[in-house]
């Protein structure tokens, strides 16, 4: 799966642009943090994907749109074609619009995530964004701190025990109300 894809099916998990809204940077770690490892322990790489018309810059370095299993460098700066290039599978280089690319080497793996994680950890840094106001007027309504967190941690749960952990260690109080991420499940 195609990080941008990624990015899209995680929206739709949990709303990033709805109150509280959640920046890009949040929004990126919490994908980054649910990266799946392969069996070599390697994270999936993150090589940019090739697209047509994209300005690149010397020593950029992307992978087909559609992957062949290597990542290749920008040796000369320009704007990619309107089509992609026949991507050299060994030692070459190759010319896309203005850009030439040199055969860099094997890319690792694309990305795999998991995104009830991610969700999860979107859905309790939405409460946390919450827990220290008293109300919460929106849209003509008004909600408590209670409702919202209660809410979102809710949502929070509901994730998590998609991944099969049960929700256990969610406490009242507002200082100490989440659990600790860092699970050996994940």
């Amino acid at each position: 799966m195609r990080r941008s894809e990624a990015l899209t099916k995680l929206a739709l998990k949990c709303p990033i642009s709805t109150y509280p809204i959640l920046s890009s940077d949040e929004v990126n770690l919490a994908l980054d943090e649910s990266a799946i490892v392969d069996s070599r322990k390697y994270a999936p790489d993150h090589y940019r994907e090739w697209a047509a018309g994209t300005v690149v810059a010397v020593g950029d370095l992307y992978t087909p749109a559609v992957r062949n299993g290597y990542y290749y460098t920008a040796t000369v700066a320009g704007t990619t074609g309107s089509t992609a290039p026949a991507w050299p599978t060994a030692a070459g280089t190759v010319t896309d619009g203005s850009v030439h690319w040199a055969y860099a080497g094997i890319a690792r793996w694309a990305g795999a995530w998991d995104l009830n994680y991610a969700a999860a950890k979107l859905w309790e840094l939405k409460s946390n964004k919450v827990a220290h106001l008293t109300n919460v007027s929106a849209d003509g309504q008004t909600f408590s701190q209670g409702d919202l967190t209660g809410y979102f941690e809710k949502k929070a749960r509901y994730y998590l025990n998609k991944r099969g952990i049960r929700s256990i260690g969610y406490r009242s109080a507002t200082a100490d109300r989440y659990r600790n991420w860092n699970d050996p499940c994940r």
